[in-house]
């Protein structure tokens, strides 16, 4: 399925921006992509203490094109002001995949993917230092 720009009616009706502010709004994110992407199946992993979220699914992957897209307003931009985003992605027609990394709205780097995912198609997405520069108090 690729990422589609929205049209400007529907761009203005949105929130000017979602700002993730706890760590159960970053898995529900992450599990809505992986639904809107058409899995059924979807494994949530955690560590709380070092900030690291990973939500592996076997949905319709992300094409290599659509990469630049990834990281802006309404793609992942909220998650990648609070985290570094790693996404390892497989379209189940095309092969090899890649491995994307984004920060602060932007790509950092972009790879072929070549190892495997936890499914053999789908996406990954592993938030890393979730929340590590961001100041907060503790309640």
């Amino acid at each position: 399925m690729a990422i589609r720009l929205l049209d400007a009616e529907t761009h203005s009706r949105l929130r000017a921006t979602v700002a993730v502010v706890s760590l159960d709004q970053a898995v529900a994110e992450l599990v809505e992509n992986a639904i809107d992407a058409g899995a059924d199946k979807i494994k949530v992993g955690i560590r709380i203490d070092d900030g690291y979220i990973q939500v592996c699914d076997n949905g319709k992957g992300i094409a290599s094109a659509d990469a630049p897209l990834l990281g802006t307003r309404y793609a992942l931009a909220s998650l990648s002001r609070v985290s570094v985003v790693e996404i390892r992605t497989r379209c189940k027609q095309t092969a090899p995949g890649f491995v994307v990394m984004i920060k602060d709205e932007q790509v950092l780097d972009q790879q072929p993917l070549n190892d495997p995912l936890t499914y053999s198609y789908g996406t990954s997405t592993r938030l890393h230092g979730l929340f590590a520069q961001v100041p907060y108090t503790s309640k």
